[in-house]
């Protein structure tokens, strides 16, 4: 399949890449389809098949928090028809701000990569923060 992104110009996406929200996100429940973009960073961009404007910059938690964790209820594994714990992605929005970039942790996007099914989970858990600010390597 072939589409055009306003960020990133004309993308073509194998089928079997495509990847279905049938709930969508959290604020865009409209839009079910979506691909995953590899940059050659840390950071992989969500891109709406059917909403060329939109697009949710990514990045993988535990590679910045080692002690990230969350129990994802069975209705989930259900929904998402994982077989396998393996076959789950987990990613976080991160949100770029001037020359801060932040993540949500309490709202974890989880892809089954078998299937290419995915949801946005919400947790409740106060321990689990819903905004944390990267430190910028440049000040490091």
């Amino acid at each position: 399949m072939q589409f055009s992104s306003s960020r990133f110009g004309e993308i073509e996406v194998e089928d079997d890449k495509i990847i279905s929200f049938p709930r969508g996100l959290t604020g865009f429940e409209a839009l079910k389809r979506y691909c995953l973009l590899d940059t050659d960073k840390a950071v992989k961009w969500l891109q709406a098949i059917d909403a060329p404007e939109i697009a949710f910059s990514l990045v993988d938690p535990f590679v910045m928090f080692t002690d990230y964790s969350f129990t994802a209820v069975d209705e989930v594994e259900e929904f998402l028809e994982c077989k396998k714990v393996e076959d789950l992605l987990v990613l976080v929005v991160a949100t770029i701000t001037g020359k801060d970039m932040s993540v949500n942790l309490r709202a974890p996007i989880v892809i089954n990569t078998s299937n290419m099914k995915a949801a946005q989970l919400m947790i409740i858990d106060e321990r689990v923060p819903s905004k944390v600010v990267l430190p910028n390597p440049a000040q490091r």
